[in-house]
């Protein structure tokens, strides 16, 4: 990824944003969103980036449970069953929501594994999760992570080939999995805060140039780096 950027990237519509999103974005194909919190990490996944997979079978991973903007999909406690999978939502659409009860979190790190598992075997999917360090912290005291690491490494190794499309978000971009940033096809980059200067490695993220304008953005602006063309613009989805 280079790290010489132009004086200014280019700001596009949404509208011609999610034309160009369609058009390339491949089942199979990572997305990851990360930015502090109140910027709109689940307003773009579920406004701008779920909708290109209108015509896929999509399921959500709910951590919250209170997200207003996440109360979409066909609430379900597990991966949905094959028969669950012939229903769909008030939109017509193949979308499930599998809320995670962290105050139980051997039962979530069950129901979590196993819709990441199920996803994998049967192929063809796209998983969303509202914050994917829940999902690979360790499963110790002082942690709310359902220790789930060494299945999202695997996800990012195969699962392109099988395919299934991981949309994850997270306000810590320093604590996510090292993969979810490297692997990712497409990656939205919220506005600056400290903990980006955590990261660790990477051309892109350790660039001060690039450091430099995530600073700049505005409330729900994102910087979009589509990875094969080494293409960048910012891009916000409306309030």
């Amino acid at each position: 990824m280079p790290t010489n950027l132009p004086p200014s990237l280019p700001r596009v519509s949404w509208a011609e944003h999610a034309a160009k999103l369609a058009r390339r974005w491949r089942p199979g194909e990572d997305c990851t969103v990360v930015g502090p919190k109140g910027n709109g990490k689940t307003r773009l996944a579920v406004r701008g980036l779920l909708p290109v997979w209108n015509n896929a079978k999509v399921c959500i991973l709910d951590i919250k449970g209170d997200d207003p903007e996440l109360q979409v999909g066909i609430p379900v406690k597990a991966f949905p069953s094959r028969l669950e999978q012939r229903d769909r939502d008030s939109q017509g659409r193949r979308w499930w929501r599998v809320r995670l009860k962290l105050s139980d979190r051997m039962a979530a790190r069950r129901v979590a594994y196993g819709v990441l598992a199920r996803a994998h075997n049967q192929r063809h999917w796209a998983i969303y999760c509202d914050e994917l360090v829940v999902i690979s912290d360790p499963m110790t005291p002082d942690t709310m992570g359902l220790g789930l690491r060494a299945t999202l490494d695997h996800h990012y190794l195969v699962d392109r080939y099988r395919p299934v499309t991981l949309i994850a978000a997270s306000q810590q971009p320093s604590k996510v999995p090292t993969a979810s940033l490297d692997q990712s096809t497409h990656l939205y980059l919220g506005p600056m805060n400290d903990d980006y200067r955590n990261v660790r490695g990477g051309e892109l993220l350790g660039s001060r140039a690039f450091r430099t304008v995530l600073n700049d953005l505005h409330r729900y602006e994102w910087v979009y780096v589509y990875r094969p063309e080494h293409e960048m613009e910012i891009v916000s989805v409306g309030v």
